[in-house]
């Protein structure tokens, strides 16, 4: 029987001399892509329980190798599920982290997907004018990179987008649309927190 050992972060080109007879290689990052695919497929035939199990799974597994990579964009994957399911407090922590982890990484891209997640979160609190902001600073870091943010989930970011139109009237919305789009990722995250550790102060 084989025995399997995982590496991460660079691509085994053989078998290293001083690994024992049979010992097969895998480089990590195509498990995780491999895990986080089949994940993604579970979710989209509905079958979400188990495409959340699948993303714990690469979390645990990357957390052990100290790939922060993967974890950034598991935590990212897993706080998408707490707030499909209305647990928008789990979510928090889950992004503050996977944001933490991204901008240590150099990772804009990701950065502005933790960002659109945290105005998710926030149009739901009914903080619409923060929610704005966030989501504005998202769209500016996709487009400094080439990319449009509604690419990545047309429904989500239709559905975050409604939310906050129908709280605030188009002077409004401009005003902190532009705002946003001035934003760094680091300032737009910390207005997001100082806008939801309001809230639990008012309770």
């Amino acid at each position: 029987m084989p025995r399997w050992i995982y590496r991460s972060g660079r691509i085994m080109t053989g078998v290293p001399r001083d690994l024992p007879s049979g010992t097969v290689t895998l480089l990590f990052t195509d498990i995780e892509i491999a895990i986080r695919g089949l994940a993604w497929a579970c979710i989209t035939l509905g079958e979400r329980e188990r495409g959340r199990a699948l993303h714990e799974e690469n979390l645990h597994r990357a957390r052990a190798l100290g790939n922060r990579r993967v974890e950034a964009i598991t935590l990212g994957a897993l706080a998408i599920h707490a707030l499909q399911d209305g647990r928008l407090d789990d979510a928090i922590p889950m992004l503050l982290e996977s944001h933490r982890l991204h901008l240590a990484i150099g990772d804009p891209l990701q950065s502005a997907f933790d960002l659109f997640r945290f105005s998710h979160v926030l149009a739901v609190k009914e903080k619409a004018e923060a929610a704005a902001r966030a989501f504005a600073c998202s769209d500016a870091l996709c487009e400094e990179i080439g990319l449009r943010l509604r690419t990545w989930d047309p429904e989500f970011f239709d559905e975050t987008m409604a939310m906050i139109r129908s709280q605030l009237d188009e002077a409004a919305f401009a005003e902190a649309w532009d705002e946003g789009r001035k934003l760094t990722a680091e300032a737009a995250v910390t207005l997001a927190l100082d806008t939801l550790e309001s809230l639990d102060s008012t309770r």
